[in-house]
Order: structure tokens, then C-alpha cells, then sequence
């Protein structure tokens, strides 16, 4: 079953979406989902974690949150995981190299439903689990956003690379990019995945205003390419960002992956 498949399964019917309250990468996810509920007309209630909700179906947003570095996705399963019937995660990435995702993979209640956004993922899972029909493959929900009022031509090159545990670049490499923009004006060097999931369009429009845009962010990656930008993704410490690109970007001329 594709994502809007299922989405179309629940036309005029309610549905619980668990918000991401991460950054403005979430936010992107948000957006996407949003647009699937609307055009399938699909009766919904958002919330947040830890806010208590129970009901048939409860919808959790995906995103890199079943790693090594952040696993937090993992306890907003089990929390919700007695008070709905069914719990279906939303495209996601999952590594199964973290103890704490491998046991909840392996120990996968039936009435959780989960979809992967790149193989790696998908193939990891379908190695440890007995209910294979309750795993599926589809891209991030990001490209489910709605990207013509954003598209422009650009001038100029963001460098978008993030400063976290799951950096691509140490400190010293991100402050010699700083160091240069004080000498060419063409470049931006600024994470602007970070701050809030609810200042959704902030990624859309900084992007929307450059030609080049090199990141190792999923969602700069996602929405750069979708708007048309010359895309350099760069692969992170895991698999999910060579893997979004295989699955999703790599017939796409204008993205390249920089391994």
C-alpha cells in the first residue's frame, strides 16, 4: 500500500496526527501531511507529545527520529502504543546499528504499521520482522508539499550543514566556510533547518532565493531539488541521506550525491 494509498483509506474518516516538535525540517513534513489529509479529506485532530488522545488510528509524522543519535520516536510509539488500535508511522529512516531501534523493531506490536522512506531502512526491518505485510516503502512526505509559489530563480550558494551529532563536517570545516563569507558575498553558510517545526516556510524561503545548495540536511536536500536548485546533498553518518537520494532524487538531473 503507497502513502496515499493509506491516506486515501481514511478519506472522511478521523485520525490522530502525532506531530514531530523537532526543527523546520519537521515542519516541511508537516506541510506535506497536511497536504495528503486536505486532498483526501481526511477528518484529523493534531497533537503534540506527551498530550493524551486515544481513538481508532493514530498517524505519526516520520523523520530521522529511530537512529543512534535520535531515538526519541521510539518512546512516542510505546507511549501511544495502548491507547490506539492502530499506529501507522509515516515514511521514517531507521537504524538498526542502535540497540534501542533494533529491539523495538524486533519486537514490533502487529498493530504498528510502519513505512520506510529508503531501502536501507526497509531492508534492515524486513530482516527482523514475522509480520512483513505491515512494512511498506515510499518517499519522505516532504514531497507532497506544494512548491510553485516558492519557485524562482535564485543567485548565489547556500551552504546548509549541520552542527549536531550527526554532522557530515567537524566545527573547524564549518567555521572556515563562516571565515569565507567574509570575502565572497555569493555565499551563505547557515543551518536553516534549526528552529522551530512551526516555522514551517522558512526553509522554503531561503532556499526559494539561491541557485546552489549544498547540505547534508534531508529536508534542505528535499526541497532545494523540488524547487528546481542545483542540489549537492552529502551523505551523513548513516545510511538515511544516500538513501533518500537513491530511492527519491537520483533521477532528478539537478541533484547530486557527495559521498
Amino acid at each position: 500500500m503507497t502513502i496515499e494509498e493509506l491516506f486515501k483509506s481514511f478519506s472522511a474518516k478521523k485520525v490522530t496526527v502525532l506531530l514531530n516538535s523537532g526543527n523546520r525540517g519537521d515542519g516541511l513534513i508537516h506541510l506535506g501531511g497536511r497536504a495528503l489529509l486536505d486532498k483526501y479529506k481526511v477528518d484529523y485532530t493534531e497533537i503534540e507529545f506527551p498530550q493524551e488522545a486515544s481513538g481508532d488510528s493514530l498517524f505519526l509524522y516520520g523523520c530521522g527520529g529511530f537512529c543512534l543519535w535520535h531515538n526519541h520516536n521510539v518512546d512516542r510509539v510505546n507511549f501511544y502504543k495502548e491507547k490506539f488500535k492502530y499506529i501507522y508511522v509515516l515514511p521514517a529512516s531507521f537504524d538498526l546499528s542502535c540497540d534501542k531501534v533494533r529491539q523495538f523493531i524486533i519486537n514490533l506490536p502487529e498493530k504498528v504499521i510502519l513505512y520506510c522512506r529508503e531501502r536501507g531502512s526497509f531492508e534492515q526491518i524486513m530482516e527482523q520482522v514475522t509480520k512483513k505485510e505491515n512494512v511498506f516503502l515510499d518517499k519522505d512526505l516532504a514531497f507532497y508539499v506544494d512548491y510553485a509559489k516558492w519557485e524562482k530563480k535564485g543567485w548565489g550558494s547556500l551552504f546548509a550543514f549541520r552542527a549536531d551529532k550527526e554532522a557530515r563536517f567537524s566545527p573547524v570545516v564549518l567555521g572556515f566556510l563562516r571565515w569565507l563569507t567574509r570575502f565572497f558575498r555569493f555565499i551563505t553558510v547557515d543551518d536553516i533547518s534549526r528552529g522551530p517545526h512551526t516555522d514551517e516556510e522558512a526553509i522554503l524561503k531561503i532556499v526559494s532565493k539561491y541557485r546552489k545548495v549544498f547540505t547534508d540536511r534531508a529536508h534542505v536536500a528535499i526541497a532545494a531539488s523540488m524547487l528546481g536548485k542545483e542540489t549537492y546533498l552529502y551523505t551523513n553518518k548513516y545510511h538515511k541521506m544516500r538513501g533518500i537520494f537513491e530511492y527519491s532524487l537520483s533521477s532528478m538531473p539537478n541533484v547530486k550525491l557527495v559521498k
